[in-house]
């Protein structure tokens, strides 16, 4: 409505002439205020646009928007206009509000992104939580490990996986058998076997995990085809990854 508005600026004095119930007609200053709301609530729009935008919002996928969003709060409490600053008080205030409630889970899901991990909250939590960052970050990472631990007790303590209905141990030539090798890349044979072969010490799994790169951001990636693919690199990950990317966005707040 103030964008609509915007446009019409100019014929806001001449309806005064015309309607005798108009009686105050915004002033420069006025136009300036909405201007400037109207540039600072896009942000919002632009993030409600993402959530909409499919029918599978999967958790894993919006954090980098919420936290850019609290960065922009705070960036508005210094604005020079009043209007401003007291929105992005009010703003601060709800949100902070909400965010102690349902981060959690939300970024567990976008750490198992391999596009994000952990690096994700190292670049926005210094910039939302300032001096706490460290232990922010540590709560984080221990919410994350019990979690990992929790699983790998329900798994025979990593030494099967969890997706099996049968409990029976991960048979690697089982699925090196499948492998078919390709004449025109000859290391797409062995690339397979890395994405079936599990790590040699299933308690280091999460540490390889959060330690290996993450891989570049592309359209129309897949992360449950990635996890599914790498289920015999992580298995114990594998199975916190279906279970938690199966929450749609809308659970986690």
């Amino acid at each position: 409505m103030i964008k609509s508005a915007l446009i019409y600026k100019t014929v806001f004095p001449s309806l005064r002439q015309r309607d005798v119930q108009y009686k105050r007609v915004p002033t420069e200053e006025d136009w300036v205020s909405a201007k400037e709301i109207s540039d600072k609530l896009e942000v919002f729009y632009l993030a409600t646009l993402q959530f909409s935008r499919t029918k599978y919002p999967t958790a894993n996928t919006y954090l980098p928007s919420v936290c850019n969003n609290r960065c922009v709060i705070s960036q508005w409490s210094t604005s020079p206009i009043e209007e401003t600053r007291r929105m992005a008080l009010s703003m601060a205030e709800k949100f902070d509000t909400y965010w102690t409630d349902f981060y959690g889970i939300m970024v567990v899901a976008t750490i198992l992104d391999p596009r994000y991990k952990m690096k994700v909250i190292e670049c926005y939590f210094p910039k939302i939580y300032g001096d706490q960052t460290s232990d922010e970050i540590q709560k984080i990472h221990d919410l994350l490990l019990r979690m990992f631990r929790e699983y790998e007790g329900k798994s025979k303590v990593g030494q099967t996986s969890c997706a099996s209905s049968s409990g029976d141990p991960i048979n690697v030539s089982l699925y090196q058998s499948t492998m078919i090798p390709s004449k025109l890349n000859p290391l797409s044979l062995f690339d397979e076997f890395l994405s079936f072969t599990p790590p040699t010490n299933m308690k280091a799994e999460l540490k390889i995990y959060l330690e290996e790169h993450v891989i570049p951001r592309v359209d129309n990636f897949d992360i449950l085809r990635w996890w599914y693919t790498n289920e015999f690199r992580y298995p114990i990950l594998h199975c916190i990854a279906r279970d938690i990317l199966a929450i749609p966005v809308y659970s986690c707040i």
